[in-house]
């Protein structure tokens, strides 16, 4: 299965390369590069494991007879590697050949095709501790795609496409994933109005699940703008999925069969004058989704909603708004409605200039919102009271101290059904200092927040971050530069739970350019530290000392890395040479 996939989507790049080749291809400027890798993996917890790869790349860029014709952009990669691990006394010699070929047909016309082909393996691409890209189960991977495009572009500028997607992934533990896709695309402009039309069927099929998915989308986007200040969006969307999996759920004998389908259509208005101190809002949305299982839990829901709002600028301080929500759920069985209206003022003062250079200003606003869920009728009045000044001080050396202070004042009352009474105080400060001198930048800064509630579900929260960051040129050619950042958290909730969380991130780099007065060759040395004060936390450091030393065409750099990950650690060393041409 996993030979024949590849073949077949190896095939259509070696027709197009044997035709670049033996159709008599010109104007294509060819270049690449020539190398070899040394990879060596050592674990405390781990198998040990080395790799030796020579590799090759040729890479193609131009066109095929006549650049008004087609335009090609390529690259393959040819690789030998050979990998032991050590403690299963195993070794592997594969060849492995990677790369992407790009070929457009008549781009600059009505009717340009597009094919692009890649295909990467993780033995070459990815080299890493705890690599998250190995999504599937397994540390070694390839994929293979092929991609076609067909376009055709009208004399009134609208745009159609069809496209074809075929997509292998396999790897040494996680089996294979099978995929393709067939979509269409239409975008349409006319006088004030934009259509946007997708379609698209894809079939996926995983071995490891022995599970199979045939997917079906159609989304519609309609935009129409029969003036500046009226917009009006409407959309079309249609999911379908079903999947079949012949393997049991939860341990019976019942296979994993099932169906989605998920409808929605909306539309919405949005009144919007550029002279006016009024603007409004308002649309429907109609909401559909049925799913069915072979154990026949399924969910059959219908779901409409609408709203609409208001929002008034009297001046530059005092502004209204208010808003009205809408909504029906039917399940089949029950039908439920609801509504919620809601109304509020804010007002923000002008910003007033305090003695000793601060500034200071302040708002307060007040929301009253009603719900009515047929089974309570709940009303709520919140108030809310703020103010915060800043002062800035500027010094002579250029450097600067910057000073935030705020605090607010809430009070929620809940009448109907349920009565509740809560009422909040926060409080934050912050202040930064940088400063510019002797080749360096200096950069300081704590921030400090307390919320504390009361009333119904009374509860504490703190929280404070410390940053500092330095850098600072050693000489012309070297630097060093470093930065740490602390963050503190404490909850108390009614009393009955503390959190105490304490997370530090610190890293420190130092760099020097033409390292021993020799030319282009290049130092890095880089630290990176994270801890977290809980259980859950990862504790991570990673300390890199890289070489890089470029003779005219000729690259060769050299990496040791030390990694630890709570209680594991890991020595990578990567040595590569190459040589462009």
């Amino acid at each position: 299965m996993k030979g024949k996939a590849t073949q077949g989507l190896l095939r259509p790049a070696v027709c197009v390369s044997a035709m670049l080749l033996c159709g008599g291809a010109w104007g294509l400027d060819l270049g690449g590069n020539l190398g070899y890798t040394y990879r060596s993996l050592t674990g405390s917890t781990s198998d040990d494991a080395s790799s030796h790869q020579l590799r090759g790349t040729l890479n193609a860029s131009g066109y095929i007879w006549q650049p008004w014709f087609s335009n090609v952009h390529g690259s393959l990669n040819v690789t030998s590697d050979h990998e032991n691990v050590d403690r299963a006394q195993s070794s592997n010699a594969t060849m492995i050949a990677t790369g992407d070929l790009d070929l457009s047909i008549m781009p600059q016309s009505r009717t340009p095709f597009d094919l692009n082909f890649s295909a990467s393996d993780s033995r070459v691409d990815v080299f890493d501790v705890a690599s998250s890209v190995t999504g599937l189960g397994s540390r070694e991977f390839n994929t293979r795609r092929l991609s076609l495009k067909q376009t055709y572009v009208s004399e009134q500028g609208n745009h159609f496409q069809a496209r074809y997607d075929n997509e292998h992934w396999s790897s040494k533990n996680g089996g294979t994933l099978d995929s393709e896709l067939f979509g269409l695309e239409a975008e349409l402009r006319m006088n004030k109005q934009k259509l946007f039309a997708k379609t698209s069927y894809q079939t996926s099929d995983r071995s490891l699940l022995d599970q199979g998915t045939k997917t079906t989308i159609i989304n519609i986007d309609h935009f129409y703008t029969p003036s500046r200040a009226l917009r009006v969006d409407t959309m079309l969307s249609h999911f379908n999925s079903d999947n079949n999996s012949l393997l049991p759920l939860n341990g019976t004998n019942i296979n994993g069969n099932s169906t989605t389908n998920l409808s929605q259509v909306s539309s919405y208005v949005f009144w919007r004058p550029a002279q006016s101190r009024l603007t409004a809002s308002g649309g429907m949305r109609l909401y559909n989704l049925n799913t069915d299982t072979v154990t026949g839990h399924g969910t059959d829901a219908l779901t409409l909603v609408g709203n609409g709002g208001l929002f008034f600028q009297m001046n530059r301080n005092l502004r209204f708004d208010g808003d009205v929500q809408l909504s029906m759920i039917d399940n089949g069985e029950q039908r439920t409605n609801a509504s919620r209206e809601k109304g509020g003022a804010l007002y923000q003062s002008d910003i007033h200039s305090l003695p000793y250079g601060f500034e200071y200003q302040w708002n307060t606003g007040a929301d009253l919102t009603h719900q009515d869920t047929e089974y309570e009728k709940l009303t709520n009045l919140s108030l809310r009271a703020a103010h915060d000044a800043q002062r800035l001080w500027a010094h002579q050396d250029g450097g600067a101290t910057r000073l935030s202070l705020s605090q607010a004042l809430s009070s929620t009352q809940g009448f109907g059904d349920i009565s509740t009474s809560t009422q909040r105080l926060d409080h934050s400060a912050s202040v930064s200092w940088d400063r510019t001198h002797s080749g360096g930048t200096t950069y300081l800064q704590a921030t400090l927040s307390d919320a504390r509630t009361f009333g119904d579900g009374a509860n504490n929260q703190q929280f404070l971050n410390l940053q500092a960051q330095r850098h600072q040129d050693l000489t012309r050619k070297s630097s060093l530069s470093g930065n740490l950042t602390v963050q503190a958290t404490y909850q108390d909730f009614n009393g009955r739970s503390n959190n105490d969380t304490v997370t530090a991130t610190g890293q420190v780099s130092y760099r020097h350019d033409d390292l021993f007065d020799v030319p282009r060759l290049r130092f890095l040395s880089d630290l990176r530290t994270s801890r977290a004060a809980v259980d859950t936390g990862i504790d991570r450091t990673e300390w890199e000392n890289r070489l890089d030393y470029d003779i005219g065409m000729l690259n060769v750099s050299g990496s040791w890395r030390w990694v630890s990950v709570n209680d594991e650690r890991f020595n990578l060393i990567d040595l590569q040479a190459d040589r462009r041409f």
